[in-house]
Formats: structure tokens, sequence, C-alpha cells
């Protein structure tokens, strides 16, 4: 944590949450491109692979320069690029990732916060409805090539992972009160 945080108690306290969260969300989105990986979707998994790098990044960035703006808007645009990647390589508003258009406005209220919060829900909200007037225009997605059992898992994991992550925005939100 940069040090011009550390003097402040309530930025520390934020620093830390933040740090923590980043560093778990890494983690987590890692172990689930190796899903991807295994059924040989190589650009999504590869994509999930480089958002965990992005959080990662997101907590070096506020250790360098001090700023929970930057480096919570960065987390949050990197959480943001990965399901609209998702979503626009398996199926488009169809896909089972667009949910987590959810998460990123959640992520983004508690992480960014205010006005940004609010910028990020709105760009969320916005890119659903594209995506679905997209798909109703007859635009084409493309969908990854996976047999029955392997979309199934995948779906599984997808909805338990999202509702771990809400329920670890909970927590954040429950540390920050």
């Amino acid at each position: 944590i940069h040090d011009s945080l550390r003097k402040n108690d309530e930025q520390n306290n934020a620093s830390k949450v933040f740090v923590g969260f980043a560093l778990s969300l890494s983690v987590a989105v890692i172990c689930y491109s190796l899903v991807f990986l295994y059924f040989g979707q190589i650009l999504p998994g590869g994509m999930v692979v480089f958002t965990g790098v992005l959080f990662l990044i997101s907590a070096l960035i506020l250790k360098a320069t001090g700023s929970l703006v930057i480096a919570s808007n960065t987390l949050v645009g990197s959480f943001y690029l990965a399901i609209l990647i998702l979503s626009i390589l398996d199926g488009g508003v169809s896909t089972v990732c667009s949910p987590w258009f959810g998460a990123v406005a959640i992520c983004a209220i508690l992480v960014a916060g205010g006005l940004f919060g609010l910028l990020w829900t709105g760009l969320s909200v916005v890119t659903v409805v594209i995506l679905f007037i997209l798909q109703m225009n007859e635009f084409s997605f493309p969908v990854m090539e996976l047999s029955v059992l392997e979309r199934e898992i995948i779906t599984c994991i997808t909805y338990a992972g999202l509702v771990i992550i809400i329920a670890a925005f909970g927590r954040v939100f429950s540390l920050m009160i």
C-alpha cells in the first residue's frame, strides 16, 4: 500500500480491502480460465488469464500511485472488458457470461464508488441493450464449439462463480460500513 494512504485510517482500510479484493479476483479468474483452456478454448481462456493479470496490475497501480480512483477503475474496466469479450466470443447477450454485467455494476459501485460506479453501471446496461439489439437484428455472434457436457460444466461454474463473487462483494461492502 502506498505510503500516502497509510496516513489516513479510512484510506488505509479501503486500500487493504481493495488489494485483498483484487488479489482474490485474480486468483479466481485465473482458475476459471483453466476450464476454458482445458476444453480447448484458447482465445476465451487466454482472455480470462489476461484479465486476472490486469487485476493484479490494478493492485500494483495502487501501490505505485496511491490513487484508489485509478486502481479501482482499472480493476472495473478490466472486469467489464472480460465480460464484453466473452459475450462477443460466445453468443452475445445469450451467453452464460452476460449476467456478469450485473456483477460489473456491483463491483463498480463498491470499488470505484460514486460517479464512477454509476458510469460503469450505465455502460454495462447500455452494453447489454446493444448486444440484445444486435442479436435481434440477426447479427451472428460466434459460439464456442463445445459438447453439451462441456457447455453445461462451463454454465455451472460460471453461475456458481457469479454467486461467489456477489457474496464476496457483499463481504467487501460489510467491511466498508
